[in-house]
């Protein structure tokens, strides 16, 4: 079974408005008898007031989450255990680089040009399911579709 942390703010919701399919595809990843699925927000990037916002959306939108899969922390490096994180941070996704833990960079327009390389990145909620199901059975061309590096040299391509 695989245990996925998703970050909160910036991958599920953005001051407390869903991202697109967001909730669908956690859902989807959390109802599945093959992971189990947390959310895992920093204490040291959101005050009281975040977390308020953070756990109301969690009640509304998300009644099927067990809370006590809600995971407050100051950083999410020491959070172990995991198999996936996703996240939006860079720093964060660099910081699992030395762990067993496989991180997932969801894009923002705030990180594009931030990208870690060699990480995977994903641009919609619709991806993660298959590049988590890809990255566990080892379909190496759906990995290498998601890999930062494969992207960018993709994009300069197209630029061309």
């Amino acid at each position: 079974m695989a245990k996925i942390a998703y970050d909160f703010d910036g991958v599920i919701a953005n001051d407390g408005v869903a991202i697109k399919d967001a909730v669908k595809y956690f859902k989807q990843l959390y109802t599945s008898d093959e992971h189990m699925v947390f959310i895992i927000t920093s204490s040291t990037m959101c005050d009281i007031d975040d977390l308020v916002v953070e756990t109301a959306f969690i009640k509304t939108y998300m009644p099927f989450f067990d809370m006590d899969r809600y995971i407050v922390c100051d950083f999410k490096n020491l959070i172990t255990g995991m198999d996936f994180i996703i996240d939006e941070d860079p720093a964060t996704i660099n910081s699992f680089h030395a762990s067993n833990t496989t991180a997932i960079c969801f894009n923002q327009p705030w990180n594009k040009d931030k990208l870690v390389p060699f990480t995977f990145a994903v641009d919609a909620h619709k991806e993660i399911p298959e590049l988590i199901d890809g990255i566990i059975n080892g379909n190496d061309k759906i990995m290498k579709k998601y890999l930062t590096n494969v992207r960018a040299l993709a994009a300069e391509n197209q630029d061309v």
